[in-house]
């Protein structure tokens, strides 16, 4: 049995149901520098290379007696990716500051499964990644950025906090050749080098909402979370603390970490850097 309706209602109860069912526009953003960087070398298991403004490379070399084997370590924020949003597409991008001269060379990113800050990480410390890497790109032929696809692992890492701590850099053949490849990092501040920092670029579909409750989420690194036009939208917490000689760094499960960009990972050492140069002492 069907019941007739006014023209009114009828047209009130169509334009309802597409206002219902108009899905949330997806939106790219390109998230440049990283979060945090850094490099770890086995032959300097001890040695820290992350937020010191003088190691403005991450350094990813191979070793055939596997004795000098050295692995990057990179992150980017996701501040801006509402939580539930659907991964459209992802692609990290860092950039070869030379010429490794190998049409062979191969660095894969591995999802790091683990949290750790560069103002600490080293060889000792490092924390586990997945034994597979999430993508592969051949990096020994010329300078410039070198594109991996990582939609899955930022997937994962909107999905849950937890998943959230960016990737290991290695050579997928450590121990085949003495290649050495240079990326510049967020620590390189040179007018000519801050368009090749390490960048993620995010085509994301926010979820979709009709009050802004329906946007709340637990991220500590998000901040405003409104429902803009039947979409999810937040706000990057600002970590800026004022100091240049700590990192402002936001995690999500815990909030602004602002650690001492001098740590020597030394426990019999007091290090202090000086606001006016950046120098450690």
């Amino acid at each position: 049995m069907s019941f007739p309706c006014r023209l009114s209602s009828c047209a009130l109860l169509a334009m309802v149901f597409a206002l219902a069912v108009v899905p949330a526009r997806a939106a790219t953003i390109v998230v440049q520098p990283s979060n945090q960087d850094a490099f770890i070398r086995k032959n300097f298991p001890n040695r820290i290379a992350g937020a010191n403004p003088t190691n403005q490379r991450i350094r990813v070399q191979a070793s055939p007696p596997n004795t000098q084997v050295w692995r990057g370590l990179l992150q980017f924020s996701l501040a801006a990716i509402p939580f539930g949003s659907t991964i459209n597409a992802a692609t990290a991008e860092i950039s070869a500051g030379n010429n490794a001269s190998n049409p062979t060379l191969t660095h894969g990113l591995h999802r790091i499964t683990a949290s750790w800050l560069q103002s600490g990480v080293k060889w000792n410390n490092a924390p586990p990644f997945a034994g597979s890497a999430t993508a592969t790109a051949l990096v020994g032929s010329g300078q410039g950025f070198k594109a991996f696809t990582v939609t899955p692992d930022v997937q994962a890492a909107v999905n849950l906090c937890a998943a959230d701590h960016g990737w290991m850099v290695k050579d997928e053949n450590e121990t085949a050749t003495n290649d050495m490849v240079n990326y510049v990092t967020l620590e390189d501040t040179h007018p000519a080098q801050l368009v090749k920092r390490p960048k993620l670029t995010v085509d994301f579909t926010p979820p979709p909402c009709t009050t802004d409750a329906d946007c709340a989420d637990t991220n500590f690194c998000t901040t405003a979370e409104q429902c803009i036009a039947g979409a999810c939208v937040v706000t990057p917490v600002n970590c800026d603390d004022g100091n240049p000689c700590t990192d402002d760094i936001c995690d999500c499960g815990s909030g602004c970490i602002n650690a001492n960009i001098c740590n020597d990972g030394f426990t019999c050492t007091t290090d202090t850097c000086d606001p006016g140069t950046l120098a450690c002492t």
